[in-house]
């Protein structure tokens, strides 16, 4: 590994004409695209500063979907070539700033893999009965999007 310290990397907001290299990067740690571009405005990605090169890439990302003062995490990812030097933690960080900036009161999540990441940054298992309708409305809670064994979780925000 090399020297890389997470001041090489820069977290700015998504925009649309981003959808094609989060796609690209999501489709390779095998996460769904769906529901990505209607809530784009709400993604957080990652660049490494020190590549200059023209096909510069995302190497992270994460998003919310906004749903009165509630949000659903999704789609945090980071390229398998730069994974484990900590930049899955700074997104994570990172977002729930943003959540909290925006009045979010509860973050809730749905995932397969990385249960025990999150309860790291403090989120609790809750039930699906736990979760508000209007996050239902997510694409995340479409089977074929996210499976039903899915382990759903949630973060209370509000002091």
């Amino acid at each position: 590994m090399s020297d890389m310290t997470l001041d090489n990397f820069e977290v700015i907001k998504g925009r649309k004409s981003d959808f094609s290299a989060i796609a690209q990067l999501l489709n390779k740690v095998n996460l769904p695209t769906e529901g990505v571009v209607e809530h784009i405005e709400n993604f957080l990605l990652i660049f490494d500063k020190e590549n200059t090169s023209s096909d510069s890439l995302i190497i992270g990302c994460v998003g919310l979907e906004i749903y009165q003062k509630n949000a659903l995490l999704r789609s945090l990812a980071v390229h398998p070539t730069k994974q484990k030097i900590g930049l899955g933690n700074a997104l994570t960080d990172a977002v729930i700033e943003y959540a909290k900036k925006q009045g979010m009161q509860n973050l809730f999540l749905r995932t397969d893999t990385a249960e025990h990441f999150f309860v790291k940054k403090g989120f609790h298992v809750i039930s699906l009965n736990e979760i508000p309708d209007s996050i239902k409305q997510s694409v995340e809670f479409d089977s074929s999007v996210c499976s039903e064994s899915a382990t759903n979780m949630k973060l209370s925000l509000c002091k």
